[in-house]
C-alpha cells in the first residue's frame, strides 16, 4: 500500500483547538494535546494521520492552522480536516442560536471557540460504543489500542476500519479493554462492514436513531453522539447523566425530568443550527 503526503495552513477566526479537542466530541486523537502559545494535535482516520499546530493571534480567538497529513487520499486532506475541526460550521450564527440566557452566555464566554467536529460516521460510532459508562480518559486508551492492533499500517496509526474491527474476534478486542462493549462494537461492524454507512446520511434524524438504536449497546444518547459527531445532524441532543443533571439544575431548578422532555426541551429553548 502507498501513502501520500500533503502540508498547508489556513486561517481560523473564532477557533480554540484545545476547547474543541478536550470536549469530548472525537476520541480519535493520539497522544496528549500540547498547549500554550502553539496548540499542537495529532489524530488518526481511517486513511492517515493529521498533525495540526494552532498559532493563536496574542489574546485573541484567531490565528493560523498549519497541518500536515500522511496516508491515503491526501488531495481531499484539507477538506477533510476543516470539517474534523468543525471550520465548516458558522460559529457566529450557532452562538446567536444558542445564546439566549445568561447561562449559554457565560458558556459561550469560558469555552470561546469550541467548534462542532465532524467525523466519518464509522469513526463517531466505535467511539461512542466505546463510550459507555466510561471515561474520556479511558475511551481513548482504548482507542489508541484499537488503533495500534487493528489499524496500524505500513509504520502509520490509523484509525482501524470496520471491515477490520468485523473481522476480529471478540476476545481480541476485549484486549484492548473493550469489556462488554467488544460484543456490541463487533456485532455493528460486521452490520456494516459491506454496506456502509453513508446511506444514513438520506434518512431523517428520527429514522435514522431509530435505525441506530436497533443495536444492542446503542440507546438514546449514543446514537445522539454519533448523529451528531459523524453525519452532522444537528436535531441530535446527546443527553449522558451529566448534561441531565446539568440541565435539570440549570433549567428545572433541580426537578427531575425525563430525557424525552429535555430533548423537547432543548429543541424549543436552542433549536436548529
Amino acid at each position: 500500500m502507498q501513502y501520500n503526503s500533503a502540508s498547508g495552513e489556513f486561517r481560523a477566526k473564532d477557533f480554540s483547538l484545545l476547547h474543541t479537542y478536550s470536549s469530548g466530541q472525537t476520541l480519535n486523537f493520539l497522544g496528549e494535546m500540547s498547549t500554550g502559545k502553539l496548540e499542537s494535535l495529532s489524530f488518526s482516520t481511517t486513511s492517515g494521520i493529521f498533525k495540526v499546530i494552532y498559532a493563536r493571534a496574542k489574546g485573541r480567538q484567531e490565528g493560523i492552522v498549519k497541518w500536515s497529513y500522511a496516508g491515503m487520499q491526501a488531495s481531499a486532506a484539507e477538506s477533510t480536516l476543516m470539517q474534523m475541526l468543525g471550520m465548516h460550521n458558522d460559529i457566529k450564527h450557532v452562538y446567536k442560536q444558542i445564546g439566549k440566557d445568561k447561562i449559554m452566555a457565560r458558556a459561550i464566554r469560558q469555552f470561546y471557540g469550541m467548534r462542532l467536529t465532524k467525523s466519518d460516521p464509522w469513526l463517531a460510532a466505535s467511539c461512542f460504543i466505546a463510550s459507555q459508562y466510561n471515561s474520556i480518559k479511558r475511551i481513548r486508551q482504548i482507542t489508541i489500542k484499537l488503533i495500534n492492533k487493528f489499524g496500524r499500517k505500513n509504520g502509520l496509526s490509523v484509525f482501524p476500519s470496520c471491515k477490520a474491527i468485523a473481522k476480529a474476534s471478540e476476545g481480541s478486542l476485549r484486549s484492548c479493554g473493550l469489556g462488554f462493549r467488544a460484543k456490541y462494537l463487533k456485532e455493528f461492524a460486521e452490520a456494516y462492514s459491506e454496506q456502509g454507512m453513508d446511506y444514513l446520511y438520506a434518512l431523517s434524524y428520527e429514522k435514522a436513531k431509530s435505525e441506530l438504536m436497533q443495536f444492542n449497546g446503542i440507546g438514546d444518547k449514543v446514537a445522539d453522539c454519533i448523529l451528531l459527531f459523524g453525519y452532522g445532524k444537528t436535531e441530535a441532543f446527546p443527553i449522558d447523566v451529566w448534561i441531565k443533571r446539568s440541565i435539570e439544575k440549570l433549567y428545572f431548578k433541580g426537578e427531575r425530568q425525563s430525557t424525552n422532555a429535555i430533548h423537547s426541551f432543548a429543541a424549543e429553548r436552542f433549536g436548529l443550527f
